[in-house]
This record gives structure tokens, sequence and C-alpha cells, in this order.
């Protein structure tokens, strides 16, 4: 097998781990006893990378103007994800 064991501890560390497994899964060079093993742990890192993308979507703010002091009002950014409907960051409310 050619998969490396590394940490994945990053979105593009688990995405790279992902494409080797794919790689390895298309190739028709594995057992069905390995065959499974790295499907679940390609189902492990799809869902690791949807909670990173899910984390980084809640970090972007979308600028709205500048308050009376002149400092930027930021509110959380209004999208959601089709496989997400957790709520936004605890900024408060939104501006209007």
């Amino acid at each position: 097998m050619a998969t490396k064991k590394t940490p994945s501890n990053s979105f593009e560390s688990s995405l790279k781990e992902l494409q080797e497994i794919l790689k390895e899964l298309e190739n028709g060079q594995v057992d069905l006893e390995e065959h499974l093993r790295l499907y679940e742990k390609g189902v492990r890192l799809v869902a690791q990378c949807q909670d990173f993308l899910r984390k980084a979507e809640q970090k972007i703010v979308k600028l709205t103007g500048v308050d009376e002091e002149g400092k930027p009002r930021l509110k959380p950014f209004g999208h959601e994800s089709t496989g997400d409907k957790e709520p936004g960051l605890p900024f408060g409310e939104e501006d209007s």
C-alpha cells in the first residue's frame, strides 16, 4: 500500500491524503478488505475536510461600513453551506 500515515492536522494534508486514497482505490490493486479500510478512512477525511471548511467559513466576515469613530463595522458572513445548517458565530446582532 502506498498511502502514508501522515497526521491530518490541516485541510491541505487531509485533502492530499484523500487524493492518495482515491488513486489507490481507482487503480484496483488492493483486496476487498484493504479497499474497505481505505474507504472508511476516506469517509473520515471527508468529514474532517468539511469541518475545516465549516470553521474557515465561520471566520469570514463581511465589511459593512464604518461607525462614527471610523472603525469598520463587521458582521458574520451570512452564507450557509448545503451540508451544514449550524448558526453563525456569536458576534451579536447583525447590522441591518
